[in-house]
């Protein structure tokens, strides 16, 4: 049985989401994921999300996209009503290994953690066990 419902995907690198995807249904993580890569689309989707109800239950977040990068989807994000933040847990997956990305993200009490691509096994029983406490 499938840890959530619904786990989203945002990351302008096709090849990415297909792979991370793979990892998180083969894994029992998620029962659907759903990938984007244009992170207006995936904000305007988790807006109109607030009147359905139906938002993800963790969004994994790259930081490096054109239009609009993951600092700005953030900065988004945060405006969200609360109730919508509990809900979400957001984790940052990225290939930046710049240590100012990763203690920036620290800044954001939204991010839950910040992990390296590629989305890792071992990544989901980490958050698993994160989400138990």
């Amino acid at each position: 049985m499938p840890f959530c419902k619904l786990a989203w995907l945002i990351d302008d690198d096709q090849t990415a989401n297909f792979y991370s995807e793979f990892i998180l249904k083969t894994n029992d993580f998620a029962a659907e994921a759903r990938s984007f890569t244009n992170p207006q689309e995936a904000l305007a989707e988790l807006e109109a999300s607030v009147a359905s109800g139906t938002f993800p239950e963790f969004i994994f977040l790259d930081l490096n996209m054109p239009i609009l990068d993951g600092w700005k989807f953030l900065e988004v994000f945060r405006q969200l009503p609360q109730s919508v933040k509990d809900k979400c847990t957001l984790y940052i997956l990225s290939s930046s290994v710049d240590e100012d990305d990763i203690n920036l993200s620290k800044l954001y009490e939204e991010v839950r953690d910040f992990l390296s691509k590629p989305l890792k096994k071992r990544d989901l029983e980490n958050i698993k066990f994160q989400s138990r406490r």
